[in-house]
């Protein structure tokens, strides 16, 4: 039943996006919770990052590049997430998802695809 739910979150990414609305991530973190910790990373990275590639090369026309391999690193880092909360370590539960998010945000402020989050006009004043 987690591997049916990971497929149909992925097959919502075909189509179009509702505004803050992503089964992917919430499946993800339920898989990590519900797989063996092997399944749990290697189908919750493929699955979605099969579609990045199709939904990039076919959809989005756009060249394929290191982007989506830190997108399928992150895809596998979501359901490792949900493997840590599973387990019953009270301190896993509450820092390793802080400096998980903190990590993250810096490498995508560093690789240029964090930019969106600075709002344009700080940006041109300078």
């Amino acid at each position: 039943m987690p591997y049916l739910i990971i497929v149909l979150a992925t097959l919502t990414r075909f189509i179009p996006p509702a505004w803050s609305f992503s089964p992917v991530y919430g499946a993800l973190l339920f898989g990590g919770a519900n797989l063996k910790k092997l399944d749990s990373i290697w189908f919750s990275a493929i699955t979605p990052g099969i579609s990045d590639v199709v939904l990039t090369k076919f959809s989005y026309h756009l060249h394929l590049g290191r982007d989506e391999l830190f997108q399928t690193a992150a895809f596998a880092s979501i359901a490792w997430i949900g493997w840590i909360l599973k387990s019953r370590s009270p301190i896993g539960r509450l820092t390793f998802p802080f400096w998980l998010f903190r990590l993250r945000f810096i490498s995508s402020v560093i690789s240029g695809s964090g930019l969106d989050l600075i709002p344009i006009r700080t940006l041109e004043r300078g």
